[in-house]
């Protein structure tokens, strides 16, 4: 007996074997890969791309949108306790028995809460009076939150397509106006002692309440936006693992012909019982 011989008969053997389970799992991600429909899935993969790009860029609108509104929130929180405050003082100026040190008191209690209110706001000269243009205290990445340049509201995208706008709230007229105004001396429009402070007072009131309610509204309307994104976030993402193994199986597909086609080559040599012909019909199928 030939051992040489045998030995390779066997290690030929084996190698036909294996090469023949290579060429089943082979024609099997060829298939897959061909597939009319999953190549068009393969297609998506930059229309996946591109959506993704676009929620995470709506997402960042939306969180932006929703600090801006949350700051805005806190700081006419802030404001409505400092009008309130002034309204008290009204009330305590109108008192007949105040005597003139309580009245001075007032005022300058009256005058530094006005100070507050005005930096919160800010504003230029063109808008709220005074010598001097004021940069706003309440302000987002540079953008006053109570100024005339936001009243159109922020237009955010919000998923889908869809768009969304988030109403502007300016402070810098009405009856907040009438409250924070000077005239080009610096000195302010209204003084604790007027006659019909409380009036604007109280429709200074009704402009913070109005505005609160339009930003809490507005808060309700991005946690939706923020959630429908939140859901179309994690569709795409489980898309791309099913567009990336197909890739693979297609990738791998391609690169594996070459190097198997080598191997049959070698074993053709040693056993003759496997016809080229029947390896290329089975990668081709």
């Amino acid at each position: 007996m030939n051992v040489s011989n045998t030995l390779s008969g066997s290690s030929a053997t084996r190698t036909q074997e294996t090469l023949g389970r290579s060429l089943s799992r082979l024609a099997f991600n060829a298939k897959l890969a061909s597939s009319p429909t999953d190549t068009a899935t393969i297609g998506d993969a930059s229309t996946l791309a591109a959506q993704t790009s676009r929620v995470k860029a709506a997402r960042t609108e939306v969180q932006d949108a929703t600090s801006f509104v949350q700051a805005a929130a806190g700081n006419l929180d802030t404001i409505t306790g400092v009008v309130s405050r002034l309204g008290e003082l009204a009330k305590l100026a109108q008192d007949p028995a105040a005597k003139s040190s309580d009245l001075s008191s007032y005022q300058d209690e009256f005058k530094s809460l006005q100070d507050q209110l005005r930096s919160i706001v800010g504003g230029s000269t063109a808008e709220i009076g005074g010598a001097s243009d004021v940069s706003p205290l309440a302000a987002f990445k540079g953008q006053a939150l109570f100024g005339s340049d936001n009243e159109n509201g922020l237009t955010v995208s919000s998923g889908q397509g869809a768009v969304l706008t988030v109403p502007g709230v300016n402070l810098r007229h009405g009856s907040m106006l009438g409250l924070i105004s000077q005239n080009e001396a610096g000195t302010y429009d209204s003084s604790v002692a007027d006659s019909d402070l409380s009036t604007t007072i109280a429709d200074a009131l009704t402009q913070l309440g109005s505005s609160s309610a339009t930003m809490s509204a507005a808060l309700k309307q991005l946690g939706v936006a923020s959630a429908s994104l939140d859901v179309e976030n994690q569709n795409v993402n489980s898309a791309v693992p099913t567009v990336s193994n197909l890739a693979d199986a297609l990738a791998y597909t391609t690169s594996a012909k070459g190097g198997l086609f080598a191997q049959f080559e070698a074993a053709m040599r040693t056993q003759g019982n496997l016809s080229g012909q029947s390896v290329l019909k089975v990668l081709e199928d």
